[in-house]
């Protein structure tokens, strides 16, 4: 297969550009396979623009459009496309393969089933960045448990987040000097500039939210494994590395708020998506998680 490539993500005349090159460079009855990545960050303009190679494509150009979160690509695009399904591996997969890399065995399964089966997001939780996201969302569950008795147990969660911020930012900042020092001045590199300088922010953006979602997704979880061993099933348990705290949080909970907690974190992650303001968001969620399971049934 000629022209295999994996191309930028939602930056509509880079995207353009690069599908144009690819074409150019396919001959002689060769194929070309263009992967675009995260759709469903896709904007208005972007998809736009792609519109009518999605509808029209060169009939040696596969299009591979990939997504986690399918409801959020935009329905002009997906309406375009063929949906294939790519199930998640088993969670004994992944963790063998964690203990392969030298994690600890019940820390690798673990890691694995918080993970649903994606390997690179089992790996980053085996890590020590991971285990420290682990030990902010338990936070955020063990000040929910003492009735609000803890200062801000989500804050670590928001500053870990906002590291991540500057870090992506940071990254963006060096990628844009390396591509400007090639462009000669002009109209051209000043349009350029705006369009490195907006994708930055959304870089840095998005690095910030993926934290966050993915800590409250581990809440979400913490309260679901209360649950499990509230109910008597220990072995539904994800975090199974934790189960003597577990059982010890766990003991003199109501189930049923424990699940209504659940919902309220994913509730709040949800909100995320739609540029809530983060501090104001997880303040909210600590009382309402407090209101709920703040004392022992």
């Amino acid at each position: 297969m000629a022209g295999e490539r994996v191309v930028g993500r939602e930056r509509a005349v880079e995207v353009a550009q690069e599908l144009d090159e690819l074409v150019e460079e396919v001959v002689g009855g060769g194929l070309a396979a263009v992967a675009l990545e995260r759709v469903d960050t896709m904007n208005d303009t972007v998809a736009n623009r792609l519109l009518k190679t999605l509808e029209e494509p060169a009939a040696f150009v596969h299009l591979i459009l990939l997504t986690d979160r399918l409801s959020l690509v935009i329905d002009t695009v997906a309406s375009r496309c063929q949906p294939v399904r790519f199930d998640p591996l088993p969670p004994a997969r992944v963790a063998d393969t964690l203990q392969r890399e030298g994690v600890e065995a019940e820390k690798a399964l673990a890691c694995a089933r918080l993970a649903a089966g994606n390997a690179e997001r089992a790996r980053m939780l085996a890590s020590e960045e991971g285990e420290g996201l682990r030990e902010d969302a338990e936070a955020m569950v063990a000040g929910a448990l003492s009735g609000g008795g803890l200062d801000e147990p989500w804050r670590a969660l928001l500053e870990r987040a906002e590291r991540h911020r500057e870090e992506a930012e940071q990254a963006s900042s060096i990628e844009r000097e390396q591509r400007l020092e090639l462009e000669p001045q002009g109209r051209e590199r000043k349009a350029l500039e705006r369009e490195l300088e907006e994708a930055a922010r959304r870089d840095a953006r998005r690095a910030r939210t993926e934290v966050l979602e993915l800590g409250l997704e581990l809440a979400a979880m913490g309260f679901r494994d209360l649950v499990a061993v509230a109910e008597d099933a220990p072995d539904a348990v994800l975090g199974a590395d934790r189960l003597p705290a577990l059982a010890e949080r766990a003991r003199g909970r109501d189930p049923r708020r424990l699940r209504q907690c659940v919902e309220r974190c994913e509730e709040t992650r949800m909100s995320l998506q739609l540029n809530a303001t983060e501090d104001l968001a997880l303040t909210a969620l600590g009382f309402r998680l407090a209101s709920l399971v703040g004392e022992p049934a």
